[in-house]
C-alpha cells in the first residue's frame, strides 16, 4: 500500500492496463481452418501478424489449433509470400471455430463460424452442411433414408446459400443418404452419398468446388466432437 502511495495515479494507471493487456493475451481458444478457395492455392494464416498455419493446399482442413482468443487481425496469404488475399479483423471467442477461405481467388473471403462442440442426447449426432462452394449456388440438402426418393419431399435444408452454414441438426445416430442439389431442382444432384455417422459424434460437411473451381461439387467432412 506504501508503494501504491508513492505512485502517481498515471503510473498506476498505466501499470494497470499493463497488467490487463498481459492477462488477456494468455487467453486461448481452439480454431480450425479450411481452405476452400479453389483456385486460391495453397495457403499461410496469420494472426495479430504472427503466422500459425502454413501451406495450406485446397480442400485441407487443419484441424484444432491453439490460437489467442478475442479480437483478432486475421490475414490469408499466398504460401511463402506476405501478399495478404484476406485481411480482416474476427473475433474468436472463448468455444470452437471454423475459419474458410471461400470464393474465387477474385473475391476470396473469410467466414468464420462458431462450432458446437457439447454432445448430442444419448443415441443421437448433431451434423452442420456448410455451402463453400461458388460454382453450387444455393442449394437444397437431403438427409434421408437410403433408396428414398426425394421427388415432393421437403429438403432437409432449403436454399443454402454460397458462404452460408446451417443450424446444427441433431438425428437418431444411423445410416443416411446425403442428396444435395441446386435449389428447388430434384432432378439433378450434385452430391449422392451415404452417411453412417456414430452416437454422439457432430460432423460439419463442407461443400466445395472442385480444385482450380468447377464442378463435380464435393464433400469433406470435419470432425466437431468425437
Amino acid at each position: 500500500m506504501r508503494l501504491l502511495k508513492l505512485l502517481s495515479p498515471a503510473l498506476l494507471i498505466a501499470g494497470l492496463l499493463a497488467l490487463t493487456v498481459a492477462c488477456g493475451s494468455s487467453s486461448k481458444t481452439q480454431a480450425r481452418f479450411v481452405q476452400a478457395s479453389p483456385d486460391a492455392g495453397n495457403l499461410d494464416v496469420a494472426l495479430n501478424s504472427k503466422t500459425t498455419l502454413t501451406n495450406v493446399a485446397f480442400g485441407q482442413n487443419t484441424g484444432y489449433q491453439s490460437v489467442p482468443a478475442g479480437s483478432q487481425k486475421l490475414e490469408v496469404r499466398t504460401a511463402g509470400t506476405t501478399n495478404d488475399l484476406i485481411s480482416s479483423t474476427i473475433d474468436l471467442g472463448s468455444g470452437f471455430t471454423t475459419i474458410l477461405s471461400t470464393g474465387y481467388l477474385s473475391s476470396i473471403a473469410a467466414v468464420v463460424l462458431p462450432d458446437t462442440n457439447t454432445a448430442p442426447s444419448t443415441g443421437n449426432v448433431s451434423l452442420r452442411v456448410i455451402n463453400a462452394s461458388p460454382t453450387a449456388g444455393s442449394i437444397d440438402v437431403y438427409i434421408v433414408a437410403p433408396g428414398t426418393s426425394i421427388t415432393g419431399v421437403t429438403p432437409t435444408v432449403a436454399a443454402l446459400a454460397f458462404r452460408s452454414a446451417s443450424s446444427y441438426l441433431s438425428m437418431a445416430a444411423g445410416t443416411y443418404e446425403l442428396i444435395i442439389t441446386p435449389a428447388g431442382n430434384t432432378s439433378t444432384s450434385y452430391i449422392d452419398t451415404t452417411l453412417s455417422p456414430a452416437a454422439l459424434q457432430i460432423r460439419s460437411l463442407v461443400v466445395l468446388d472442385a480444385v482450380n473451381g468447377g464442378f463435380p461439387i464435393t464433400l469433406q467432412t470435419l470432425a466437431d466432437l468425437n
